[in-house]
């Protein structure tokens, strides 16, 4: 079966005035859980992270009571693509790919292994 790949951010969002505006994110807690699943077997990883981001130019502001977490995950995921094309980190996709990778590892790691029942 496929992985996937959800990303989600946390509700608690860090915030401050700017330019006349209240509620202006700041910064966005976000997490990536990349799943598995073969017959009963749940292969899973996750990652957390914070991203800050660019309020420098807040022409299309939207009101913190109207905002959604697509709209939120669409600015945090657009901030991690644009810092890393600048040389800070790695691709949204750089990270799936990177999860994709830990959940190959261990469940190769657990083919090779062999199970046995402890002696008590």
């Amino acid at each position: 079966m496929a992985i996937t790949h959800e990303w989600t951010v946390n509700k608690n969002l860090k915030t401050k005035s700017q330019d006349g505006n209240s509620g202006v994110v700041g910064a966005v807690k976000w997490y990536l859980k990349s799943t598995e699943q073969i017959d009963d077997d749940v292969w899973s990883v996750t990652t957390k992270g914070l991203t800050r981001l660019n309020t420098s130019n807040i022409q299309s502001f939207t009101a913190f009571e109207d905002l959604t977490e697509a709209q939120v995950l669409g600015w945090v995921k657009s901030t991690i693509d644009a810092d890393a094309a600048n040389g800070k980190g790695v691709t949204c996709a750089e990270w799936e790919s990177g999860h994709e990778t830990v959940i190959s590892t261990r469940k190769t790691e657990a083919e090779s292994s062999v199970q046995l029942d402890a002696p008590w």
